[in-house]
């Protein structure tokens, strides 16, 4: 069966964000070094070195100093950007006055320049995936997902294929695996007609990284690719789909995220859920006393910080019922309540409450302080729910360090696990071992599911 060509236009505008694409990209791999051409942004790190990956490629965690020059042959205009410039507003900046005027200015007011160094400025949820200060160039390339890089194309040649668009970005990239690595070459060129480019009105960077003549090979292949489509959707349509959900009690578990346990992704709220009625089972099986402690599913911390247990008509508000009666003192012996909690963008942590104490504990592998939003709508609802008034809360229950930015799902799991069961608590050397495990017990679940019972196993 052939396979299909590639489609659409061989121009691809591969950067978005802002009034012009290099925000997400060319900020990100910016070399420190001086200032070249026409605009650039220079990023300080607190005078610490500037960490370097494999194949020699600056990574800046930008912090918001700037250094912006627009040059011509008449004069040379440099202005300093600070962090306060960036976060106040701009009442002389009229985009109509300077954006597309097609004029090539000599030099501009300071206040253009805040603008130039804004639209490069990184958006936060693309800074969020970044990796963090703390870590050694040799920790990063060990537990980062780095962006895709081609060794042949890291060339010192500048490519005359790569320049500026008018057009908007194709896609906006929300992290940096997003988008492949320009040479260093390429940066440089791109940074030296930046600044006119952007008064020019360019919103984008055009990469050109196929042949001509595919253009032609496109149109030739149209019918047959459009048959190739028609056949393999009607094959796969006969087939069960891997990225189906799995069924067996265990809500939107996908087999595609399950398999993501494998390798070094993030882990999503499905396999959390799935650990963590794993983690109930454990306790049920027990000889404890297992009416003491009840576990939470991931979705009820979400349904407190929204404020759902002040809200009847808030959709999350038969949830917080359910829990009023499982944590009643009337109607049980509850003492312990644990649940993992969502920390946007992409963390997770542990909480565990005893009531009995009064004490609310979080564990985090970062040793993050405790939410103070959803500490204050947890303690205003327990006491409701248990009369349990003015808990403590810390940020000391006892939680694996973590040293990688994929593995907090399994660590907060692993620390409510320690806390009511005496589970080892996760070491950081043996993280991709300890995922292997976590992943035999969710295929355990499904496999030993009683609506498998009279399967194929």
């Amino acid at each position: 069966m052939p396979e299909p060509h590639v489609s659409g236009n061989p121009l691809k505008n591969i950067v978005g964000g802002g009034s012009i694409g290099l925000r997400a990209h060319l900020q990100a791999i910016i070399e420190p070094a001086g200032i070249f051409g026409t605009f650039t942004v220079r990023f300080e790190n607190n005078g610490s070195p500037t960490r370097v990956l494999p194949k020699q490629v600056p990574w800046i965690l930008p912090k918001p100093i700037a250094a912006t020059r627009f040059k011509s042959s008449m004069s040379d205009y440099l202005s300093i950007v600070d962090d306060a410039d960036l976060q106040k507003d701009n009442p002389q900046w009229k985009s109509s006055e300077w954006i597309g005027r097609q004029h090539t200015f000599n030099d501009v007011p300071h206040f253009v320049a805040v603008e130039a160094a804004r639209a490069l400025e990184i958006p936060i949820e693309f800074k969020s995936s970044l990796p963090r200060d703390t870590l050694t160039p040799s920790d990063s390339f060990a537990s980062s997902t780095l962006p895709p890089w081609d060794p042949d194309i890291d060339t010192a040649a500048v490519d005359f294929l790569v320049g500026f668009d008018a057009t908007h970005p194709s896609f906006n990239p929300s992290s940096p695996c997003d988008i492949p690595l320009l040479p260093l070459a390429i940066i440089r060129q791109l940074r030296n007609t930046h600044g006119q480019a952007w008064l020019d009105g360019k919103k984008s960077i055009r990469d050109a990284r196929i042949p001509d003549h595919t253009m032609q090979e496109r149109e030739d292949k149209e019918t047959e690719e459009s048959q190739w489509r028609d056949r393999t959707v009607e094959f796969l349509s006969l087939m069960t789909g891997w990225a189906g959900r799995v069924d067996c009690g265990l809500q939107d578990l996908t087999f595609e995220h399950l398999a993501e346990m494998l390798g070094e992704n993030e882990l999503t709220d499905t396999i959390l859920d799935a650990l963590m009625k794993d983690l109930e089972r454990r306790l049920k099986a027990s000889n404890g006393d297992c009416s003491a402690v009840v576990v939470a599913e991931i979705f009820l911390p979400s349904c407190i910080a929204a404020g759902a247990a002040r809200t009847p008509g808030h959709f999350g508000y038969p949830v917080i019922r359910s829990y009023n009666y499982l944590l009643s003192p009337t109607n049980s012996s509850a003492r312990i309540l644990a649940f993992p909690v969502h920390s946007p963008p992409n963390h997770w942590m542990a909480c565990h409450v005893d009531i009995t104490e009064a004490r609310i504990r979080f564990g985090d592998g970062f040793r993050e302080s405790p939410p103070k939003m959803l500490s204050k709508e947890l303690a205003e609802w327990l006491q409701v729910a248990t009369e349990m008034a003015h808990p403590v809360i810390t940020n000391d229950l006892p939680c694996g360090e973590q040293h990688d930015v994929v593995n907090c799902g399994i660590i907060a799991v692993n620390a409510i696990a320690h806390s009511i069961l005496g589970d080892v608590l996760w070491q950081s050397g043996d993280a991709r071992t300890h995922r292997f495990p976590a992943f035999c017990t969710i295929a355990d679940m499904i496999l030993t599911h009683p609506s498998l019972a009279l399967g194929w196993i």
